[in-house]
Parts: C-alpha cells; structure tokens; sequence
C-alpha cells in the first residue's frame, strides 16, 4: 500500500468509529429534546441539548457528513436564541423542524456506511 491508500484506509476506520458515537449521541439528543418537550421550558435542558448539537456541528463535516453538519448548525443557531427566555409558538414550531432534519440527516449518515 501507498500512503495515499493507507490515509484513506486510516480515514476509514476513524469515520466508522465516528459512526458508532454519533449514535450514541443521538440517542442522547433525542432523549435530552424529549425531555424539554415534556417540560414548559426548561433552561437548563435546553443548553444541554444545545451543546449537544454544537458537538455534531462542527464534528459532521469533518467526516464528510456536510448535511448532518449543517443540520445540526441550524439546531444549534436556535437554540442559543432561544435558551434563555420561553419560546414562542413559532419557535418552537422552528426547534421541531430542525430536531426532524437532524434525525434525518444522522440517519441517513448511519446508514451510508
């Protein structure tokens, strides 16, 4: 093998490595966005949830997963505008929307591999 077949082959690995906690992640943000449903609005679930998606942010495109990056950017941007005060109904409208792009978009990377 060349260098350039072993990079891809050592860029492979980490990508499926990166695959197996990105579902684990995800089930903690569904979890997490389950919970701030159930709730009137909590702040401090919110900020959690947001950090959460801010990982998946900047991680997706590194791994060559730009849709699930961007996804989760969208999120991400909300939520900062939003934690620290209750959401209108349009807001939380938004939030919804980006929770079912990003569940797509993790979706469709998990089974890419």
């Amino acid at each position: 093998m060349d260098l350039t077949e072993d990079f891809a082959a050592e860029m492979e690995i980490i990508r499926k490595e990166y695959l197996q906690l990105l579902a684990v992640s995800m089930q903690q943000i569904k979890e997490t966005y389950a919970q701030l449903e159930a709730t009137i609005w909590d702040t401090n679930i919110a900020r959690e949830l947001c950090e959460m998606v801010h990982k998946i942010s900047g991680s997706g495109g590194t791994y060559g997963f730009v849709e699930l990056s961007n996804s989760a950017r969208q999120m991400e941007l909300l939520l900062r505008a939003i934690t620290h005060k209750l959401p209108t109904t349009e807001e939380k409208t938004a939030l919804g929307r980006h929770f079912t792009a990003l569940t797509q978009a993790a979706k469709t990377a998990l089974t890419s591999s």
